[in-house]
Protein backbone atom coordinates (compact mmCIF):
# COMPACT_ATOMS: atom_id res chain seq x y z
CA UNK A 1 0.00 0.00 0.00
CA UNK A 2 2.84 2.37 0.85
CA UNK A 3 4.47 1.71 -2.55
CA UNK A 4 1.26 2.53 -4.38
CA UNK A 5 0.94 5.74 -2.41
CA UNK A 6 4.49 6.81 -3.35
CA UNK A 7 3.96 5.80 -6.97
CA UNK A 8 0.81 7.91 -7.11
CA UNK A 9 2.65 10.93 -5.71
CA UNK A 10 5.55 10.42 -8.12
CA UNK A 11 3.13 10.29 -11.04
CA UNK A 12 1.38 13.48 -9.84
CA UNK A 13 4.75 15.26 -9.64
CA UNK A 14 5.74 13.96 -13.07
CA UNK A 15 2.48 15.16 -14.61
CA UNK A 16 2.82 18.58 -12.93
CA UNK A 17 6.35 18.91 -14.33
CA UNK A 18 5.20 17.91 -17.81
CA UNK A 19 2.39 20.49 -17.65
CA UNK A 20 4.88 23.18 -16.58
CA UNK A 21 7.23 22.33 -19.45
CA UNK A 22 4.36 22.34 -21.95
CA UNK A 23 3.05 25.68 -20.68
CA UNK A 24 6.52 27.22 -20.84
CA UNK A 25 7.04 26.01 -24.41
CA UNK A 26 3.66 27.42 -25.40
CA UNK A 27 4.48 30.82 -23.89
CA UNK A 28 7.83 30.94 -25.70
CA UNK A 29 6.21 30.00 -29.01
CA UNK A 30 3.56 32.69 -28.55
CA UNK A 31 6.20 35.30 -27.79
CA UNK A 32 8.22 34.24 -30.82
CA UNK A 33 5.18 34.47 -33.07
CA UNK A 34 4.31 37.93 -31.71
CA UNK A 35 7.85 39.07 -32.52
CA UNK A 36 7.66 37.73 -36.05
CA UNK A 37 4.32 39.47 -36.61
CA UNK A 38 5.75 42.76 -35.32
CA UNK A 39 8.76 42.49 -37.64
CA UNK A 40 6.51 41.67 -40.60
CA UNK A 41 4.26 44.64 -39.81
CA UNK A 42 7.27 46.95 -39.60
CA UNK A 43 8.54 45.65 -42.91
CA UNK A 44 5.14 46.24 -44.51
CA UNK A 45 5.23 49.82 -43.21
CA UNK A 46 8.62 50.17 -44.91
CA UNK A 47 6.89 49.20 -48.19
CA UNK A 48 8.95 46.04 -48.66
CA UNK A 49 7.46 43.47 -51.00
CA UNK A 50 5.70 40.39 -49.62
CA UNK A 51 8.32 37.99 -50.99
CA UNK A 52 11.11 39.76 -49.10
CA UNK A 53 9.03 39.85 -45.92
CA UNK A 54 8.24 36.13 -46.23
CA UNK A 55 11.92 35.28 -46.65
CA UNK A 56 12.95 37.49 -43.72
CA UNK A 57 10.38 36.15 -41.30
Amino acid sequence: MQYLSHASEARRLYEARQKYLHDEASMLESAKMAGVKKVAKNMLEMDLDITTIAKAT
